[in-house]
């Protein structure tokens, strides 16, 4: 009981500021000077507060002086005054209103000061009294001054300049005749008073309801009233001075006026953003216009796009110029629309831009309005009249329509090229599934009309090469003409896609086909956007030499001043020729196989130009190119060439050699038909050879492969760069090794030195470690070809380097042992590579390391001069330089030469 002491009072804190204090803020914040209400936190009473409206802050105030403590709370108030939002005004001009608020002043930290001492009480160290007076505050009172209030102050003169306003509203007869149209006449200060009262108005400042303006739905629509009369206002002032634009006097003012008549429009979107949309107008089914209605502020926009000269008044240019009649195909009409409506949307967007407001989208509304009213109904009916000619005219309009529409989108002054060209495409894709048909209709169409044409003529061909089988084939079947015909096939195929400007009419009673084969496809117009190029003769120019090649002649050698009686020489050999290709090249033939690439080559043109505009549009056309592709393989293999294998069968199965006899009647054989005598056996092998030129024709056809062989062919560079990088590295590694890591004591050691000659030289080992470890990182990345060719390279260049490091070595009878302990090691690491070159020149090195521990001069003459030691890899002056590097050579050198080249001193030379 003596060490009892009672516990000291505490306070306790709210919650959040307990939680506060423990993540450690240190900064002062002025929400912590006002007072919590049951630990409530403050910043939640403020937030709960923001939701009351203004006139019942007052009875809030009254309930309670925690509560009067919160009302009278800056941060409230600068909260409803932001959201206001108030602009200055020339026709209402308010001293407060129009200041700039200062900022809220900072509450004094509060300290808390220590009573003073009382005389002859002992201190807290020494006393175990509780002081029960030490949490009260002692501060002075707070002066009397009053504390700034920049917030609440205009909140509330606000709240006295706008309710009359607002009652205005409800007390006229009409909406015209409120206080907003009566007292500002500045239409734009109208514009400015009304947001701000809108403002003033919405669940965001909760200006109302208050007295006399209980109803604040009815109040809300009075605003939007008052907001669709400043629109008509807005709308009939633009249009005035729209209407004045076009004079020349005064054309900058009214370019002034209506942009700001524009921008005061654009702004009165407020209206429905803090009010909500209630619009009773019909939202339209464009997505661009329906975005720009949804917006709101749109009253002189709609004006603008309805007001559009090229919307409202004929067009020039008729869609029925394109397909006549008769169903010919013209592009200059075409392209005259096209270049009318660029010149319009040009002129337009340059308007649009210098009028309207860079974020409301009236740009791209009017582009698509004029897309989808114009253009989409000039392609209606130039379709409708394709539909009548042939399936080829259809798909010519259809692709050169949307080529030549292109330009739209790279008119000047266009903000967004990718939007517009989704707006324009679009129109294109409601026709998609109709072009898609069509296009793999007519390519099916035309390989089966090659088929069949090649099937009908097949019996008459058989017929003619019984008739004339002393004729060579003139089909490409050797190995060197089928690379001939490949590299002037590939290169003709892999000729980009262009299209150039149309000179003369494509006629539908023409054959289409037989001049798309020889010409080119003409089909595709002048194209926009660089599509078309100058030099675009160039493919027609390719596409006759294969032709020229597979009809087996060339024009090429001609001369260009050659008379008319060689060209029909020229031209009697070329049916002749076809005449002979005919008649040998029957069961498969490859001119109908170019044919049938070319007609398949013709297709994707056409479907490349539609895949590379949109990303609607590419989706479907890279799914037809793909059905395009299959229709060739299928028409090549079931149309062409099973027929002509399954003929070819039939005739060898059917074969007589008694029906086949051509000997005479002196028991012997003609010249020159001794191979005729297995005739089908004869042409089954001509069928494998056009068969596989057909497959090499085939391989070459499809981007993806030629992009993938292309991408093989320079990974297989790069890498054999990479590799061959990796060998002058490696050796670079290998000389350095022998000459830094190489002890010059391990071949020439010292007499009474322990040498372990069973062991190879650490030197030795690291180089071995080294190129095991580059040749296996070589084997996971190429393959055996590639290893043989790097292996090969890296054990010459070992050989090499070991042979200049041995020549500089001092080199004992003792360190020999060493060397050909090394040279052992090599060797055998050199078998790991499996390579018969490597393994005699290593072996060869082994042999000749003998030459450092035979000591008898005589010995290493005869080793020297022996070729076989080497194995022929060696000259002997070769070998007599690994002789230079025995620690004893300037002893035995005079014996060594004296043995190889008979220089003996004392016998043959007499000192007189």
């Amino acid at each position: 009981m003596d060490r009892w002491a009672p516990i000291a009072p505490r306070r306790i804190a709210p919650i959040i500021s307990t939680l506060t204090k423990d993540n450690g803020a240190s900064a002062h914040d002025p929400d912590d000077e006002i007072p919590s209400i049951r630990g409530l936190s403050r910043r939640v009473m403020l937030r709960i507060l923001d939701f009351v409206p203004v006139s019942d802050l007052t009875s809030v105030a009254l309930a309670s002086r925690e509560c009067w403590n919160l009302v009278c709370q800056e941060k409230l108030w600068k909260w409803r005054w932001d959201r206001i939002h108030w602009q200055k005004m020339e026709s209402l001009p308010d001293a407060l209103l129009d200041a700039p608020p200062e900022p809220i002043p900072m509450p004094a930290t509060r300290t808390r000061k220590d009573p003073p001492p009382i005389s002859g009480q002992p201190s807290a160290a020494s006393s175990k009294v509780v002081d029960l007076l030490a949490d009260l505050d002692w501060d002075p009172p707070s002066t009397l001054s009053p504390t700034p209030k920049p917030y609440s102050r205009r909140v509330q003169r606000a709240y006295h300049v706008l309710r009359p306003f607002l009652r205005s509203f409800m007390n006229a007869p009409s909406t015209t005749s409120s206080w907003l149209f009566t007292k500002i006449p500045n239409v734009t200060d109208q514009c400015k008073f009304l947001c701000t009262l809108a403002r003033f108005a919405s669940e965001h400042v909760q200006g109302v309801p208050s007295p006399g303006l209980e109803d604040e739905v009815a109040v809300r629509a009075k605003l939007r009233l008052a907001s669709m009369a400043l629109s008509t206002q807005l709308r009939t002032a633009y249009e005035a001075n729209e209407a004045s634009y076009t004079d020349s006097a005064s054309s900058s003012e009214a370019l002034q006026a209506m942009k700001l008549y524009a921008a005061l429009a654009w702004d009165l979107r407020l209206i429905d953003e803090v009010l909500g949309s209630t619009s009773t107008t019909t939202r339209p089914s464009l997505p661009h216009a329906a975005k720009l209605h949804d917006l709101g502020g749109n009253a002189v926009a709609q004006a603008f796009v309805s007001s559009r000269p090229i919307l409202n008044e004929r067009m020039p240019h008729s869609p029925h110029d394109v397909v006549d009649h008769q169903g010919v195909f013209h592009l200059r009409p075409l392209q005259k629309f096209a270049q009318h409506l660029e010149r319009e949307l040009t002129d337009e967007c340059a308007l649009i831009q210098a009028v309207f407001p860079a974020a409301q989208p009236v740009e791209i509304v009017f582009i698509e309005r004029v897309v989808h009213e114009i253009v989409a109904d000039y392609l209606a009916n130039t379709l409708q009249e394709a539909r009548n000619a042939p399936p080829e005219v259809y798909l010519q309009v259809f692709v050169q329509s949307l080529v030549e529409m292109q330009r739209l989108t790279c008119v000047s002054g266009i903000s967004d090229p990718d939007t517009t060209k989704a707006v324009i495409c679009h129109v294109w894709l409601q026709h998609m599934d109709e072009y898609v048909l069509l296009e793999l209709a007519w390519q099916h169409q035309h390989l089966k009309d090659v088929c069949d044409r090649w099937l009908r003529d097949l019996d008459s061909m058989l017929q003619e090469a019984s008739d004339a089988a002393s004729s060579m084939p003139l089909t490409p079947h050797s190995a060197a003409d089928k690379r001939s015909f490949m590299a002037n096939f590939t290169r003709a195929l892999l000729l980009p896609a262009v299209s150039r400007e149309q000179t003369k009419q494509v006629s539908s009673r023409a054959s289409s086909f037989e001049a798309e084969s020889t010409q080119g496809y003409a089909g595709l117009g002048h194209a926009p956007l660089g599509i078309g190029e100058e030099n675009d003769d160039d493919d027609d120019d390719e596409w006759q030499a294969v032709s020229r090649q597979v009809n087996g002649h060339d024009h090429e050698h001609d001369d260009a001043t050659s008379t008319s009686a060689h060209a029909q020489s020229v031209e009697s050999q070329r049916r002749k020729s076809q005449s002979h290709r005919l008649s040998m090249s029957s069961l498969l033939n490859v001119e109908t196989a170019v044919d049938m690439v070319n007609i398949t080559r013709v297709s994707l043109q056409r479907l490349d130009l539609v895949r590379k505009t949109n990303s609607e549009l590419r989706s479907r056309a890279q799914a037809t190119i793909v059905q395009a592709l299959v229709q060739l393989y299928a028409s090549i293999n079931d149309e062409h060439m099973t027929p002509g294998f399954r003929t070819a069968r039939e005739q060898i199965g059917a074969y007589n050699p008694a029906q086949h006899d051509r000997t005479s009647s002196s028991g012997s054989i003609r010249h020159g038909q001794a191979a005729d005598q297995v005739g089908p056996l004869l042409l089954f092998f001509e069928l494998v050879h056009i068969g596989d030129t057909i497959q090499q024709m085939t391989q070459v056809f499809f981007e993806p492969v030629r992009e993938k062989r292309r991408f093989e062919n320079d990974l297989d560079e790069h890498v054999a760069a990479g590799l061959s990088a990796g060998v002058e590295l490696l050796v670079q590694q290998l000389e350095y090794i022998v000459l830094t890591h190489q002890n010059p004591r391990d071949f020439y050691p010292e007499l009474e030195a322990y040498v372990d000659v069973s062991q190879p030289t650490a030197a030795c080992v690291e180089c071995c470690e080294t190129m095991r470890t580059y040749c296996h990182l070589l084997a996971t990345c190429a393959d055996k070809a590639l290893l043989d060719v790097f292996y090969q390279e890296i054990g010459f260049r070992l050989y090499s380097v070991l042979c200049k490091h041995l020549k500089r070595q001092i080199i004992s009878t003792l360190g020999g042992v060493r060397v050909i302990s090394d040279l052992n090691h090599y060797f055998h690491f050199i078998e790991t590579l499996e390579q018969p070159s490597l393994l005699t020149l290593f072996g060869a090195l082994k042999r000749v390391a003998s030459l450092f521990i035979i000591d008898e001069p005589k010995e290493l003459a005869k080793l020297v001069q022996d070729t076989t030691l080497s194995n022929g890899t060696m000259r002997p002056e070769e070998m007599y330089e690994f002789l230079r590097a025995r620690c004893d050579f300037k002893t035995i050198e005079s014996n060594v030469d004296a043995e190889m080249y008979g220089i003996k001193i004392r016998e043959d030379c007499i000192v007189s």
